[in-house]
Order: structure tokens, then C-alpha cells, then sequence
């Protein structure tokens, strides 16, 4: 890893001991190192988001300012060009980031502090102790060569020693939402259906919100039964209607039942609207609104058209919970 002699005016770090200087070119050497190692870690994170030919032009340029700043400090330290040194080292430190990122699998590696990556600091050290062996006295030449080899040394066995397999980013989730579904059935709180003749039952609850089962029935209507368990002592009087509006029908959080009386009002247990096309009880601490299906609905569930208000009394007479076998293999469509 010799250079050629570089014939250049003697500077001040010229007069202090050879082992001083390959000091100072060790230290200097790691913080170029930390800082390409940290820019580097930027052009990784670019090239996952697409920005491949730009990543790897600018992973090109800093290699090369590399070698060329990592030469120059080499040069003070001893004197010489030592170019293959330069890139031995620039290389070496690169393959570390790159067994530490394959080995961690995500970026940051290893969080210390907002801002600061470990694997940094470790890398550019290990790889700036490099020029000790090139440069240094005698004595350091051979300290350093322990600690590289104990570095390389370190890195087989980290990258080889038995670990559990990187967990996959669906598992935990996924075992969430069956630990989730367990915690479900074990509750027993399932949605109401209902049974008709030639009818068929489909799953149509919305995303994020509350439980909605579709019932098709023989003559393509389709009925939407909605529970939901939000507790109705906690909410006005006409809570039930709101189930039970079309889109036609502005509610406010203050209206009273007598507010809406003339399209929803309340008949013994039940709240329905005037005109039949809506149903509503209690269902334990929250309800159960029997309505027409949307047109999204009508859609999922393969009907014609909205229930009639004679098939929405139906419905609403023959409500009963689903059991867990039905909980656990679901309806299918159609």
C-alpha cells in the first residue's frame, strides 16, 4: 500500500512525530468517513424511492471525492500518495455500511439520538484505522493491524452468528388482527341478520364504521341492517333516526324526537320512520336500524334495487345474532 514520494514543501505537522501524524490522519480519515457514510446512507434511502440513476451518480461523485480527500490527509501524514490505500479504505467502508444495512434491514440501523446513526461513527473508526497499517511506525502498524483484524473479525461473526430471521413486516399485524378477531368472537357481541325465504345474506360493513349486514331478498331488494353499539344513553333522543335517514333528512346533534316528528318517531321500543322505510331498537347498550341498502350496497350485495318497506318490516321481524360458526367463515356474496 506504498505510494510514491510526493515532493512538496514541508508543513507545520512535518516537525512532529511520525506517529502524531498518523494520528491525526487516523482521526481525520474517520470523520470523512462519518460524514460519506451519512451521505450515503441518504443516497440508499433516495434510490428506495425511486431515485435510482440520481443515487447512484451521486454515490459515484463521493466515492471519488473519497479517495481524493482521504489521499490528500495521507499524504500530509506521511509524505506519499497513497491512492490504493485511499480506496482500500474507501471501499472497506462502504461494504461495512452495507453488511450493517442488510443485517438490520431498515434505516435508521441503530437509533441513539434524533439525528445520530451509530453504524456511522462505528464504520468510518474501523475503516480509518486502516492507514495505521500503511503509514504508521512500527509499533502502530502492528496495533492497528490487531484492531483491524479483531474489526474483521467481529464483522464475520456478527454477520454469521444465529439470529431469528428479520421478522416479517406483514406478521405482526397480521397477528394482531387474529389475536383481535379472537378477542372478538370470545365477546360474543355479533351483528344481527336475517333469515328469509330465498334470501341471501352479504357482509357490507364499511370500513371503519359499525357492523352492516346486507340482506338480498328473493325479489332483488336489498336491506341493510346496521349495528351499532355506541351506548344510547349517552346520546340525544333521536339517535335512532340517525340510523334511519336517507341523505335527505339534515340532522343535528340537538334535534329532539318531537324536532323530527314528521318523518321518525318513536313506537314503543322501536323508532321508525313515517313512511316504513326505516326500522330501529335497542340492541343491549347501543341499536339496531333496519333501511334500505345504498346504491354501493345494492352493488356489493348483487341486488336490483333499495328494500321496500314491506321487506324491511320483514327484515326487522326475523333479526336474530349471527352465531360464531357464521362469525368465523363469513357469508359469501351473491
Amino acid at each position: 500500500m506504498s505510494g510514491a514520494v510526493d515532493a512538496r514543501t514541508p508543513g507545520p505537522l512535518d516537525r512532529l512525530p511520525r506517529a502524531a501524524r498518523t494520528l491525526i490522519a487516523i482521526a481525520a480519515t474517520a470523520a470523512v468517513l462519518w460524514a460519506a457514510l451519512a451521505v450515503t446512507t441518504g443516497l440508499f434511502v433516495a434510490a428506495a424511492f425511486g431515485a435510482w440513476w440520481a443515487s447512484l451518480i451521486g454515490l459515484a461523485v463521493l466515492l471519488v471525492l473519497e479517495v481524493l480527500a482521504i489521499t490528500a490527509l495521507l499524504r500530509v501524514g506521511s509524505g506519499r500518495r497513497h491512492r490504493i490505500t485511499a480506496v482500500v479504505i474507501v471501499l472497506v467502508s462502504v461494504v461495512g455500511l452495507g453488511l450493517a444495512l442488510a443485517r438490520f434491514g431498515q434505516i435508521p440501523m441503530v437509533w441513539v439520538a434524533p439525528g445520530f446513526e451509530l453504524v456511522h461513527p462505528v464504520v468510518a473508526v474501523a475503516s480509518a484505522l486502516i492507514p495505521g497499517i500503511a503509514i504508521g511506525p512500527r509499533w502502530m502498524r502492528v496495533v492497528c493491524g490487531m484492531l483491524v483484524a479483531g474489526a474483521l473479525a467481529a464483522a464475520v461473526w456478527w454477520v454469521a452468528a444465529t439470529t431469528e430471521p428479520p421478522a416479517d413486516p406483514l406478521a405482526q399485524p397480521l397477528a394482531q388482527q387474529e389475536a383481535n378477531f379472537e378477542a372478538y368472537v370470545a365477546g360474543g357481541d355479533f351483528p344481527l341478520v336475517a333469515d328469509l325465504p330465498s334470501g341471501t345474506i352479504v357482509d357490507g360493513t364499511p370500513l371503519g364504521g359499525p357492523p352492516t349486514m346486507l340482506v338480498r331478498t328473493a325479489a332483488g331488494g336489498v336491506v341493510a341492517i346496521t349495528t351499532d353499539r355506541t351506548p344510547v344513553v349517552e346520546q340525544p333522543d333521536s339517535w335512532p333516526c340517525w340510523f334511519l335517514a336517507d341523505g335527505g333528512r339534515d340532522l343535528e346533534s340537538t334535534d329532539s324526537l318531537a324536532d323530527v316528528a314528521d318523518w321518525c318517531v318513536q313506537d314503543g321500543e322501536r323508532w321508525r320512520r313515517v313512511d316504513g322505510l326505516g326500522i330501529a331498537r335497542l340492541n343491549g347498550a347501543g341499536l339496531v336500524a333496519v333501511s334500505p341498502a345504498s346504491t354501493h350496497d345494492i352493488a356489493t350485495a348483487g341486488g336490483d334495487r333499495p328494500a321496500t318497506s314491506e321487506e324491511i318490516a320483514a327484515v326487522f321481524d326475523a333479526l336474530r345474532p349471527m352465531t360464531e360458526r357464521e362469525v368465523r367463515s363469513g357469508f359469501p356474496a351473491g
